[in-house]
């Protein structure tokens, strides 16, 4: 009978390591084939990949291979289906037909977007929206930038990014003895991140790792995980601008909400002047790479051009500098970290997570168990946490269906939490660009004045001449972070800042102005990172089912 018992410990015992070891990778965050607009209905399911565990390595071949390359050819088949028909993504890669543009022969469809914000935001038909049209200015600034969904490097002769880069390194912020981690190609599908990297100690502060968010290396800034400010819904969305997008920005303009917007570098210049809606309605702009891989695969090259060229993609479409980026996959280092606070951009992370990039048809989640998945974060409002500080929501601006599920839950949410706000409002950060914009701070903003003043107008340009100056000082983040001097985060570095007002936005709402910030509180801090759906939050009850067994085994031994 003890051969018994410790045959079932063992067992138990191994589930338990293998779960514990397990890194974090892809939580919350798309595979890079749900990365485009999808149109209609239906889409190739035949080759599932997981994402979660990359301890399957038979997986790896074709998340390397297959993942990225057949993207493009996926969409086109799911809108056959359909019967639509969407030209070849090849033809929006060549210096004349850039920008969402299937060059000068889609002239009709061009004319159906019109070359405003303001025409493009009138369109409903998903088909026109997504049809890819021209814009002759982005052929015309398209040689400065990467190749659309590749991953960035340094450009041959770019001096200006080059020397930039330099002075980043010479400043000392990007801490020395971390390298890319895996083996390219596989690492930036996410497989065999780890290498010979110590995940028990985890000495570089990996979130998908250890979900860690507070740098051990001296002089970084910790990651933002939660909002400060009590029953409050932190408000953001990865993956945009998407094509598909008006029916969630017209529905957020009738509720006069704003939302933080995580910007793909690619998507930006793909689709602009859906770029510009986000600007344009008063949204809070932050960066989300150039081609959605994993950061911390990439060379310190890479990782520095996947966000300088975004930061420099946004301010040519949309005309303001970002200060704030999201990690793809959450996946972040100490090194990462390093290169965006060198460009000025502070790491912003999330603590309750949708998982709505999974929904279906393109996602194994059925619309049910979705919405039980929203009831549940919903519930949250009503728990202890919630009255010393609020969450930070991942959702995604994705797909149809994951963004018809938000305006689909969006009275709940409003009804149950008091306050439903984007990330600059309950960080009290009134301006999140050097550029002359003013947003409401908390208070301001949960009395109603929620429109920033200084906004572009739904006729702005597009620029063929800027000059990007990276905000290396964090000077455009606002309110007051720590920045860790010993390894622990403990010291404070203040970067507050003010500007003067100018003209109000375009479409809801009044100016908001400055005013004092809110106390700080650690609400659902404890649990940041952690996925209302993850493989984490099913650990206990099958650890609970696991002894169950054992014991009923153990009676009839």
């Amino acid at each position: 009978m003890f051969k018994v018992h410790a045959i079932l410990l063992a067992v138990l015992l191994a589930f338990i390591s293998k779960e514990h070891v397990s890194a974090h990778v892809g939580r919350g965050m798309p595979v890079h084939h749900h990365l485009q607009a999808r149109v209609g209905s239906t889409t190739d399911q035949d080759r599932h990949l997981s994402i979660y565990r990359r301890s399957l390595r038979q997986d790896n071949e074709r998340r390397s291979q297959f993942l990225h390359e057949s993207i493009h050819e996926n969409v086109r088949r799911a809108a056959s289906k359909d019967g639509h028909e969407i030209p070849a993504y090849s033809k929006r890669q060549s210096t004349s037909d850039t920008g969402g543009s299937a060059g000068s022969s889609s002239t009709g469809q061009t004319d159906a977007h019109g070359t405003t914000e303001e025409s493009a935001a009138k369109l409903d038909n998903p088909v026109e929206q997504c049809t890819p049209y021209n814009l002759p200015v982005i052929g015309q600034i398209i040689s400065q930038f990467p190749p659309v969904w590749t991953v960035a490097d340094i450009l041959q002769g770019d001096t200006e990014a080059t020397q930039l880069l330099q002075t980043i390194n010479a400043s000392g912020i990007i801490p020395t003895g971390i390298a890319p981690r895996g083996t390219q190609p596989s690492s930036l599908s996410g497989a065999d991140l780890d290498g010979d990297y110590s995940l028990s100690q985890d000495p570089d502060c990996w979130w998908t790792d250890k979900m860690c968010t507070t740098p051990k290396h001296a002089g970084l800034l910790p990651d933002v995980t939660t909002c400060n400010e009590p029953y409050t819904w932190g408000y953001t969305f990865d993956d945009g601008p998407n094509c598909t997008h008006n029916a969630l920005y017209d529905m957020w303009a009738a509720n006069n909400q704003k939302a933080s917007l995580m910007y793909i570098g690619s998507n930006v210049l793909d689709w602009p002047l859906e770029a510009q809606r986000g600007i344009v309605d008063g949204h809070h702009i932050c960066v989300h790479t150039w081609s959605h891989r994993y950061m911390t695969s990439l060379t310190t090259s890479q990782a520095f051009a996947e966000l300088w060229y975004t930061i420099k993609a946004i301010k040519y479409v949309m005309g303001v500098t970002p200060t704030c980026w999201r990690p793809p996959y959450g996946d972040v280092d100490d090194r990462i970290r390093g290169i965006a606070q060198g460009l000025g951009l502070r790491t912003i992370m999330w603590n309750v997570d949708t998982n709505d990039w999974n929904i279906a048809p393109y996602g194994p989640i059925p619309t049910a168990s979705m919405r039980q998945t929203y009831s549940s974060i919903i519930s949250m409002a009503t728990m202890a946490p919630a009255a010393t500080g609020g969450v930070i929501v991942l959702e995604h601006e994705l797909e149809q269906s994951a963004m018809n599920m938000s305006v689909e839950q969006y009275p709940a949410v409003k009804a149950a939490w008091k306050h439903v706000v984007p990330l600059n409002a309950c960080l009290n950060i009134t301006h999140p660009y050097p550029e002359d914009i003013t947003y409401p701070d908390f208070s301001d903003y949960i009395a109603g004045n929620v429109v920033a003043s200084g906004l572009p107008n739904n006729h702005m340009e597009i620029a063929s001449t800027v000059k990007v100056t990276a905000q290396g000082t964090l000077s455009g983040m606002g309110s007051t972070f720590p920045t860790a001097t010993d390894g622990s985060g403990n010291s404070a570095n203040s970067v507050a800042q003010t500007s003067a007002p100018t003209n109000s936005g375009s479409r809801a709402g009044s100016a908001g102005s400055a005013s004092s910030p809110s106390s700080s509180s650690k609400g659902f801090a404890q649990f940041s990172g952690a996925s209302s759906v993850s493989s984490v939050s099913l650990l206990t009850p099958m650890l609970v089912a696991g002894c169950a067994m054992v014991g009923a085994l153990l009676v009839f031994v």
